[in-house]
């Protein structure tokens, strides 16, 4: 459900709901969003629609947690 709601919320980060369900971990009441992006901009303590995830959590009594598993870009550029 929570792939799906962030599908329709911001369709460019979200665009395949098999995809979306990978980030998603569930354990216990704690539901973590592990991405592979940052979107503090859109879903962040300030973001454009957090309103929206707190809504849901409230909705199904759970806690959301954002956590941000970017891969460092340090050494991936060719030396020149």
């Amino acid at each position: 459900m929570l792939a799906i709601l962030l599908q329709k919320i911001v369709p460019a980060y979200f665009s395949n709901i098999q995809q979306s369900s990978h980030y998603i971990a569930i354990k216990g009441r704690v539901v973590s969003l592990n991405l592979p992006f940052v979107c503090n901009s859109l879903l962040g303590t300030e973001g454009e629609f957090k309103y929206v995830l707190d809504g849901f959590a409230a909705e199904h009594n759970i806690d959301i947690k954002l956590i941000y598993n970017i891969p460092s870009i340090k050494g991936q550029n060719p030396q020149v």
